[in-house]
């Protein structure tokens, strides 16, 4: 019996070689890591479904400065950092802290429909990205990175990149968001 060294997983299965590859049906990591490290570049929105709410709403003529998106009565995202509201927080909690708070239900569907423009640029300088969860895009940077001459000037393209997509769909309004590049996941 061998046990997956990869303390989340921790499984026991009877393996019929040494390698790990044996245990890769039953441990999810084995699958999507290679032995060698990838240098990664990552597109992040933390708060997307309340950006996602709050485009949606100004769409339909609707200005809310502060928005919270709540999903089991607890704020998931939100628009209204500033204000005092923060994840985690119970609706009357973000209301109390925040009255003009305008509360929004989770929808992951929304949150997909309004990330996919992002991605769509993004895939043009890049032909490989992979969507972790709306509002976080994470591609390899080899290819990218030497195609316009560097980490460096690859984050400020997808800086540039996801600005451009994401005024377009905020109607001008400034979408906080953040690009990193490192070294595997």
């Amino acid at each position: 019996v061998q046990t997956c060294a990869l303390p989340i997983c921790g499984s026991k299965r009877q393996a019929s070689t040494k390698s790990t590859a044996a245990l890769a049906p039953f441990c999810w990591l084995t699958t999507h890591m290679s032995a060698e490290s990838t240098r990664v570049a990552v597109v992040a929105c933390l708060d997307w479904p309340a950006v996602a709410a709050q485009c949606e709403l100004r769409a339909r003529g609707q200005a809310y400065e502060a928005v919270a998106v709540l999903h089991a009565q607890r704020v998931i995202a939100r628009t209204a950092a500033a204000h005092g509201v923060q994840v985690g927080m119970r609706k009357r909690e973000a209301q109390g802290a925040c009255p003009h708070t305008h509360i929004a239900t989770h929808s992951p569907e929304r949150d997909r429909l309004m990330f996919e423009p992002v991605v769509r640029a993004i895939a043009e300088l890049a032909p490989l990205v992979e969507v972790s969860m709306p509002g976080i895009v994470v591609l390899a940077t080899r290819g990218p990175s030497r195609y316009v001459g560097g980490d460096d000037a690859l984050a400020q393209q997808l800086m540039h990149i996801a600005e451009t997509a994401l005024r377009g769909l905020a109607q001008d309004q400034h979408i906080p968001f953040g690009v990193g590049v490192a070294d595997g996941r």
